[in-house]
């Protein structure tokens, strides 16, 4: 009796990267956003709100790094924060 293993082909990153550009740039519904999770350190301190204007294209590529590492673009924005601020 012989044994049949099917191998799926790996996907072109190509084809990866375009579904996820794809969800970056799809606008989001009233009602249908997502929850982020919060930073177990924001939870013990104050916060502050802070708004910012940055060009498209560096929102897209902060979003769509965000979306393959899988972490919100507040956590990656506060890392990035943290680091460049220090005390």
């Amino acid at each position: 009796m012989k044994k049949r293993v099917t191998i799926k082909p790996r996907k072109d990153i190509r084809e990866i990267e375009k579904s996820i550009d794809d969800w970056v740039n799809t606008p989001i519904e009233k009602g249908q956003e997502q929850e982020v999770s919060s930073l177990s350190i924001q939870e013990k301190e104050s916060t502050k709100k802070m708004t910012i204007i940055i060009p498209s294209h560096l929102h897209r590529r902060i979003k769509k790094h965000c979306a393959v590492y899988e972490t919100s673009m507040r956590e990656k924005i506060i890392e990035l924060l943290e680091e460049a601020f220090r005390e």
